[in-house]
C-alpha cells in the first residue's frame, strides 16, 4: 500500500483529529486495557460506544473478559498508525494527535 501524499495526508489527519477518543479506545483495547473498569478510567464510555457501534469494539460476553478488538477495528487502527505515526516525529498535529491517543 503506497503512502498518503502530503495533501492526502493533511485531510486524513484533521477528520482523525476530531475522532481522536474512538481511536483512543481502539488503541486501548490493542494494548490489553480492555477490561471495564480499567477503559472507562482511560477514556470515556461514550467514546467506548461510539467504538462498538462502529463495528471496531466488540463487548465483554461476560463479566470478567475485556472489551475486543474487531478485525474492522484493527484495519481501521493499522490506518491511523499509518497516517499519524509515521509522521509524529516530522509533523507537530501528527505528533500531538499521537500523543492524545497513545499517552495513559
Amino acid at each position: 500500500m503506497r503512502k498518503p501524499t502530503a495533501t492526502e495526508r493533511g485531510a486524513a489527519v484533521a477528520a482523525l483529529e476530531k475522532e481522536q477518543a474512538v481511536y483512543r479506545v481502539a488503541y486501548l483495547i490493542a494494548r490489553g486495557d480492555g477490561r471495564p473498569a480499567e477503559l472507562t478510567r482511560l477514556s470515556t464510555m461514550d467514546s467506548v460506544m461510539q467504538a462498538m457501534s462502529r463495528g471496531w469494539v466488540a463487548a465483554p460476553i461476560t463479566a470478567g473478559f475485556p472489551y475486543q478488538l474487531t478485525d474492522s477495528g484493527r484495519v481501521a487502527l493499522a490506518r491511523w498508525f499509518r497516517i499519524v505515526a509515521d509522521y509524529s516525529g516530522v509533523d507537530p498535529v501528527c505528533a500531538a494527535l499521537y500523543e492524545a491517543v497513545t499517552t495513559p
